[in-house]
């Protein structure tokens, strides 16, 4: 597989291997802090389009999800043995074209502690990012159906006070009631999603530590990963 290390021992992983003989196109794997709406969410991409070559780990019931252990599980799930935690892997798979990307799905609601930690580890592996929501997932959710952030004036619930994660869950199940609220409409968002990475890129605000401040994303980064997996496999096909 991509990602392995010169100072690290691969177990051997039936899932993971790869044909020495043949080239595989790069696969996403994606490891999502939430259990469900992320989950459905980038699984929709999976399973609708054949062109996207993407990994969800289904994340088990009652299992760890905060960032650090969902940092754990990746290495577990890509059968990546941690040797020495200085020392990582920075070359690609020589019968590939492209090195895999992992990307984790994550939050700030209530992990604000563990979130640095997971930054720093990412640093030190090749293609390995994360798309960060502050507070939550459907403020990526939100920006499918808006070009603008919720005004503050009128919303202020959502940017401080007590648990504004909360707050936005609902605001964004009333926002967007012809999509479906919490029960986003999955078949809709293929059309939709693309829209989402420009108008969450457009209204990103960052933090003095490069975070995504309240009513900001980083998912754009993974839709833009997806679209263009999408084109790519679009002109191999037209050729």
């Amino acid at each position: 597989m991509t990602l392995v290390g010169v100072m690290m021992s691969v177990n051997k992983n039936p899932l993971h291997e790869k044909d020495e003989s043949t080239f595989e196109p790069k696969t996403i794997f994606i490891f999502c802090e939430g259990e469900r709406t992320e989950t459905n969410y980038f699984s929709y991409f999976e399973t609708r389009d054949s062109r996207i070559q993407a990994e969800i780990y289904p994340r088990r019931k009652n299992e760890k999800h905060d960032p650090s252990a969902l940092f754990d599980i990746a290495l577990s799930y890509l059968g990546i043995e941690k040797i020495n935690e200085d020392i990582y892997d920075k070359c690609k798979n020589p019968y590939q074209e492209e090195i895999d990307e992992v990307w984790f799905v994550i939050d700030t609601d209530r992990w604000e502690g563990h979130i640095p930690n997971l930054y720093n580890k990412c640093k030190k592996y090749d293609n390995w990012n994360i798309a960060h929501s502050n507070p939550c997932f459907e403020v990526w959710l939100y920006y499918h159906f808006y070009t603008y952030r919720p005004d503050y004036d009128i919303n202020e619930n959502l940017y401080k006070g007590n648990n504004p994660q909360k707050h936005w869950k609902s605001f964004v199940a009333r926002s967007i009631d012809k999509g479906g609220g919490f029960n986003f409409t999955y078949s809709n968002h293929m059309e939709l999603y693309y829209f989402a990475t420009q108008n969450s890129k457009n209204n990103l605000e960052l933090d003095e530590n490069k975070y995504p401040r309240i009513a900001s994303t980083t998912v754009y980064k993974l839709g833009l990963k997806i679209h263009e997996m999408l084109e790519e496999k679009k002109k191999l096909i037209g050729r």
